[in-house]
């Protein structure tokens, strides 16, 4: 099951970006990040193309030298209120994680805090600040409110990892899936299914998110190299099924030449399907950020005749991963980076199996977990460390 995971993985090498031809339809080109240290122009070229895109700035990590003070440590885990099973999921992984490593003494682990009182966030970061973890891993919903917090954790010697969300400063190690790679290699999948022609429908989660903009970028790319296709409208889904639902109605209820193929950045495609549904019309191929159970099931129900393309990352695996960069810096591993972007796996007709359950519907609510290992941990991070796992 791994290995047909790790072979979705592969598949952009058929479709991906940096194998393609200039000016071939269903791909993208490579969009280099700002690099002002260079250090992601000194990574190996695999590791380099996780950075496609990325839009922060990517610097020389302030912590590449870092050891912790003492052979037992503390761990402080400031997280946002869970909005869904994948954040659960990540919390709860993260923190068993580092209480059965031997160096872990203590992980003070609190998710409080509303996603939408960043007062709140801060004041509970600051909190176990407070408390003198060695560590502190971060889940904010609002990057640049961090800053000053956590250089001024630094100060005190104290690193932050923040998972999810870039919060834009040396001081922390940021961790967080490449959402313009994800577009990029979604809908290339999808334009390649199609021949390179047809209608788009693009599906925006919140425009003026970081993380939509990026998957716009990529959509816009992949597009730019399909002289037979075209976008034929832009929709907000707010990240919500029943919101996306309401805004592809609409959509349709004005709009009656056929769609080929829908963009979306993620999180709604239940949403979209069942908009198509009642609307009477054929559901198309979508590119979805985001391995949702109801999606995949929809789609394993009709992979005899259906296509489409999908990014997944389930919690639990995820977790692991943002335990394994911790357990790293406290064994001296030293960061070289500020952030460590993802290449998030694939899923396409190969792999589909490993990622579904018969027993889903198109209701079925959550995250797929997929296989375990699709993200090879090791292999990953090894490049982005100084010195090798201990």
């Amino acid at each position: 099951m791994v290995k047909k995971a790790i072979a979705g993985l592969c598949v952009v090498a058929a479709f991906g970006i940096a194998a393609a031809a200039a000016n071939e339809c269903g791909t993208a080109p490579y969009v280099s990040p700002q690099d002002p240290d260079k250090v992601v122009a000194s990574l190996p070229e695999a590791a380099r193309q996780a950075y496609s895109g990325h839009n922060y700035p990517v610097m020389k990590s302030q912590w590449s030298s870092w050891k912790a003070k003492s052979a037992k440590v503390t761990v402080g885990m400031s997280f946002a209120q869970p909005v869904d099973d994948f954040s659960s999921e990540v919390f709860d992984t993260i923190k068993a994680d580092l209480e059965a490593d031997p160096r872990v003494a203590k992980v003070i682990a609190v998710r409080g805090a509303s996603g939408k009182d960043i007062p709140g966030q801060i004041q509970q970061y600051q909190s176990l600040v407070a408390q003198q973890p060695d560590l502190m891993i971060a889940n904010v919903r609002a990057g640049e409110a961090f800053v000053g917090p956590v250089e001024a954790a630094a100060k005190k010697g104290i690193p932050t990892i923040a998972v999810m969300t870039v919060i834009p400063t040396a001081y922390a190690v940021t961790i967080v899936p490449n959402t313009y790679l994800a577009g990029a290699e979604t809908l290339g999948a999808v334009m390649k299914g199609l021949g390179g022609k047809g209608n788009v429908l693009l599906v925006h989660g919140i425009p003026g998110l970081s993380i939509d903009r990026a998957a716009f970028d990529a959509f816009n790319a992949v597009l730019a190299r399909c002289p037979e296709a075209k976008a034929v409208g832009e929709v907000t889904g707010g990240f919500s099924p029943a919101q996306a639902k309401a805004a592809v109605l609409k959509f349709l209820g004005t709009h009656p030449q056929k769609v080929d193929a829908i963009a979306s950045v993620g999180a709604m495609a239940a949403g979209i399907i069942s908009a198509f549904q009642q609307a009477g019309r054929p559901v198309p191929p979508l590119a979805e950020g985001a391995a949702l159970k109801g999606f995949l099931a929809y789609w394993h129900q009709n992979r005899a005749s259906y296509r489409s393309s999908a990014t997944g990352a389930g919690g639990i695996e995820t977790g692991h991963l943002f335990a394994a960069v911790a357990k790293r810096m406290l064994a001296g591993g030293g960061p070289k980076l500020s952030a460590i972007v993802l290449r998030q796996p694939l899923i396409g007709m190969d792999n589909l199996m490993e990622w579904t359950d018969p027993s889903w519907t198109l209701d079925t609510p959550g995250h797929s977990q997929g296989p375990a290992g699709y993200y090879r941990i090791d292999q990953t991070l090894a490049p982005l460390f100084n010195n090798p796992a201990k």
